[in-house]
């Protein structure tokens, strides 16, 4: 017995036992008194594992092409059990009891939680399933490379030239971005060669991964939570230069990752250094704004427990819809009512900026810990 096997629940109660399929259907209340508690509690449903209430969910939670999403409550161990799945109802529950249970106060009921994730959005929603949540997972964003790169040939004439002191990658996405306009004009080995001739410094893990992979060597790397203030400690914590450079942190190369880091250029014009950007992408809405619009609505109407945010253009991005659908005060009011999870401090800054709270940073910069922990508190 598998979940796939368990087809959507009709909106005619006295055929549940037939979309069951395979599933056993079970329940000691007459299709009459079904429908009538149908009507009174919308379309949810109680799952039972040997007779006994484990979880609730959305009858949309179902269906074969998905498999079971909703009530990720339900431990993995129980889906060899005998599972009977019953439309609304617990066998001789009443309407006033089932109401506890779905209320938006109840303990019993999953923490409702929204995402605005655009690149992993299944793996935020299975690390939201299963810390026990009730994921919605709306697109906030979408990269695009940008299509006049002129000032990616330019930094490359530069760096091959000699002209670069120290060159900094601020994301993975973007390293890889780069390469891919750097091989329209070099191959690949040369371009590595040139890098190597300075100091070479990552901003987190993801960027050190991509570096490993083509073998250049890293110099430094800003310790967590990766913000620009990590890498500029690392940067006045004196630089190690390769053999044969200028010995001196006088001219940066910084790729750029959607957003110009301007406090960091900032402070190195500060510091006496120039600085060089290096932009490959752009940060833009999504192509399918619908899913946004309604997480926005949903939010506004108190059907969130819980808003977590990964990057501080999300958030730009949210408010800019919200802004259209003229919900942006409203939008700002209603998070006051949720936990609000924050990636790290960047996006912390710029969620408070614009009039958000933030509940929680995780320990380490990850989704993981992200959600872990803010649904734990939040619980």
């Amino acid at each position: 017995m598998t979940w796939n096997s368990v087809r959507q629940l009709p909106s005619d109660a006295s055929n549940v036992e037939q979309a069951v399929g395979e599933a056993e259907f079970s329940a000691r209340s007459a299709p009459a008194r079904i429908d009538e508690l149908r009507q009174g509690l919308g379309p949810y449903f109680l799952l039972l594992i040997r007779d006994e209430w484990v979880g609730w969910g959305r009858s949309w939670g179902f269906s074969a092409s998905e498999g079971f999403r909703t009530s990720a409550c339900v431990p993995q161990s129980t889906f060899s059990s005998r599972i009977v799945c019953a439309p609304t109802i617990f066998a001789g529950m009443t309407i006033s009891s089932a109401d506890s249970i779905l209320s938006p106060n109840s303990s019993a009921r999953p923490l409702r939680v929204c995402s605005f994730e655009s690149r992993k959005q299944d793996e935020m929603r299975s690390l939201i399933e299963r810390s026990g949540g009730f994921a919605t997972i709306a697109a906030s964003m979408r990269e695009v490379p940008l299509e006049n790169n002129t000032t990616v040939f330019k930094f490359l004439n530069q760096l091959i030239a000699g002209e670069f002191d120290v060159v900094i990658f601020m994301t993975g996405v973007g390293a890889k971005a780069l390469l891919e306009v750097v091989e329209t004009k070099l191959p690949r080995a040369k371009f590595f060669e040139a890098l190597q001739r300075c100091c070479v410094i990552v901003r987190g893990p993801k960027p050190t991964a991509v570096l490993r992979e083509w073998g250049v060597r890293i110099d430094h790397r800003a310790p967590e939570p990766n913000t620009w203030r990590e890498l500029l400690s690392v940067i006045d914590g004196g630089l190690s230069f390769p053999a044969g450079s200028r010995q001196t942190a006088g001219v940066f190369a910084i790729q750029e990752y959607g957003l110009a880091s301007v406090e960091l250029y900032s402070a190195l014009t500060e510091r006496g250094a120039s600085v060089v950007p290096v932009p490959v992408y752009r940060w833009e809405l999504p192509n399918d704004i619908a899913p946004l619009e309604a997480a926005i609505r949903s939010a506004v109407a108190g059907e969130f427990d819980v808003l977590l945010f990964t990057s501080a253009q999300q958030i730009r991005n949210v408010l800019g819809i919200a802004e259209r659908l003229s919900m942006r005060e409203s939008f700002l009011a209603a998070t006051q009512q949720c936990r609000v999870g924050s990636i790290g401090p960047t996006c912390s800054e710029a969620l408070r900026e614009a009039g958000l709270h933030v509940d929680l940073e995780p320990s380490h910069p990850h989704m993981g810990h992200l959600v872990r922990e803010t649904l734990g508190i939040t619980n």
